[in-house]
């Protein structure tokens, strides 16, 4: 079903797939348009990572990916309209952080319980070493997820597009590259981000 796609996608940069489709992630109005944008997601991660194979230019990029997933192909007919909204907040340690629930709300909740069970529960939860490792590591995610909404202008509660009855929006060149920049985090940005 995905086998054109997978070969119309074979001479593009991997890495340059995957920034543009992140920044498809980031757009409410794509919100509906999860479960084709995860398929896309795993055929770009599957691509082996040549440094020299060229970008994709958002136009063949628009035209791939609503000619494959959108409203009328498979993938496409399997999404369903989001039943949430498309930022969250989670208060933790350090602050509280902007986070992309995806195609499932529950996620967010059951990171809220996870995170309460491993710092506020009365009874110790392993370790103190396996509790400062889980603090640090989810400080960590939620620190990046947190960065990556502020620097696309992307605040909590924002509400996602309720419906699937449209072709996954891609932008136009320069606001797709702009968004793709934000889904880029290299050393620097991590440091700084933590």
């Amino acid at each position: 079903m995905l086998e054109s796609l997978v070969d119309a996608l074979s001479p593009f940069n991997a890495k340059d797939l995957l920034s543009k489709i992140g920044a498809l992630h980031l757009m409410p109005e794509n919100a509906g348009r999860a479960m084709s944008l995860e398929c896309l997601a795993h055929i770009a991660a599957a691509k082996p990572c040549e440094e020299s194979a060229p970008a994709i230019s958002a136009n063949r990029f628009r035209e791939l990916v609503n000619t494959h997933l959108g409203l009328s192909s498979e993938p496409g007919k399997h999404d369903d309209p989001p039943e949430h909204v498309f930022t969250e907040e989670i208060v933790f340690h350090g602050g509280s952080y902007v986070v992309f629930p995806g195609p499932n709300a529950d996620v967010a909740e059951t990171l809220r319980w996870l995170l309460k069970a491993i710092s506020l529960s009365k009874t110790p939860v392993g370790t103190r070493n396996f509790r400062d490792n889980v603090i640090r590591l989810a400080v960590t995610c939620l620190s990046i997820s947190h960065n990556i909404a502020r620097r696309a202008n992307v605040a909590r509660g924002v509400v996602a597009d309720q419906g699937k009855d449209h072709d996954i929006s891609v932008p136009f060149s320069k606001s797709l590259s702009e968004l793709s920049s934000t889904v880029q985090i290299d050393q620097t940005d991590l440091v700084s981000c933590l």
